[in-house]
């Protein structure tokens, strides 16, 4: 049996207290108060001392038999928190890929429509250049034969100025 602290003062205060009572008991000067008063506190200590050697077994086996209980509460109690922790971060996860994802298409379909557009005006504009060059060509050619051959040089310029910038990819 291992003894604590307030156990072994507890014994030498109950023994220090049993002597002095049982010599005062004896003695003929004694008064019989402090004689009731030595004992009434030695049954104190005693008392205090014999509770606490008894409780403590029981709140001993009290807490041995429900550690076990507490123990696999604690973790399933650990379990379901952490369980509803990647629920959440599963769905904000999800939530944020379906934005994203949102976000590409939403980009994805203006650029689409840019570059429609772009092969909208670029078609119209090549037409429109193609005939303007085939009336110069005409008119040119009528004039080409009046001409030497170096008179090429504005035509040129022109169809170097009228290319388009170039495509967006």
């Amino acid at each position: 049996m291992k003894f604590n602290k307030f156990e072994v003062l507890a014994s030498l205060l109950c023994s220090w207290l049993a002597g002095f009572a049982l010599g005062l008991w004896r003695s003929e000067g004694s008064r019989s108060l402090f004689t009731g008063l030595v004992i009434a506190i030695f049954a104190a200590v005693a008392t205090v001392a014999i509770y606490k050697c008894v409780s403590a077994d029981k709140t001993i086996a009290q807490l041995n038999r429900n550690v076990g209980e507490v123990h696999t509460m604690a973790i399933i109690d650990l379990q379901n928190a952490h369980r509803k922790h990647v629920i959440k971060v599963k769905s904000t996860h999800n939530q944020n890929m379906r934005k994203a994802q949102n976000e590409i298409r939403r980009v994805t379909l203006n650029f689409d429509r840019f570059n429609s557009e772009y092969d909208y005006i670029a078609t119209m504009y090549q037409t429109r250049r193609a005939s303007t060059l085939s009336e110069m060509t005409t008119s040119t050619t009528s004039r080409r034969s009046s001409r030497s051959s170096a008179s090429s040089a504005p035509q040129l310029r022109l169809r170097r100025s009228l290319r388009l910038p170039p495509r967006l990819t």
